[in-house]
């Protein structure tokens, strides 16, 4: 701010510079109010995969087709479901063929979260491949193992989504 001291109404300065302390606190707040914002639709949207990422995904798999995947959920989670039915639709459009058992799944013990991606080592390349391209397709965390026994199917595990914490406690 320029000031002309020749010519200086100082209560004009001091209501200037007071609006201009207000307007950077008010600033200051929408900002920490947007990412308290994002913080909770983190908190309480569905994981997705990106229409934009979808061919993508596609693509990546390409190498693959005919190749048969396990897609599985827990019954009782529609989130997991949801993303479960968009990866469905992209691996039959590769094509793979795709054993669907969303959904059906019970548990007795804890819940695994996010995805895995698991089969055995002579399907390495295809177990690592899917784990990326999902993966990276929607910015979904998970696991991956080539640990599975011989002759097992390639299995997609989609778990709960993962709680998450912010703060201290």
């Amino acid at each position: 701010m320029n000031i002309d001291l020749k010519n200086v109404d100082t209560q004009a300065v001091l209501a200037q510079l007071g609006l201009e302390l207000k307007i950077a606190d008010a600033q200051k707040k929408a900002e920490a109010e947007r990412r308290s914002r994002l913080q909770i639709e983190a908190l309480v949207s569905a994981r997705h995969i990106p229409v934009k990422n979808l061919a993508k995904l596609t693509v990546a798999l390409a190498g693959f087709k005919g190749q048969t995947v396990y897609l599985e959920s827990y019954a009782n989670d529609p989130e997991s479901y949801g993303l479960g039915l968009e990866i469905r639709s992209v691996l039959r459009a590769v094509p793979l063929t795709v054993q669907d058992n969303l959904g059906l799944l019970m548990t007795r013990g804890p819940a695994t979260t996010a995805i895995a991606v698991v089969g055995p080592k002579a399907e390495h390349a295809f177990v690592y491949a899917l784990s990326d391209a999902i993966s990276q397709a929607g910015h979904l965390g998970g696991s991956t193992s080539d640990e599975a026994p011989p002759g097992t199917p390639v299995r997609v595990f989609i778990g709960i989504k993962s709680p998450y914490w912010f703060g201290t406690e």
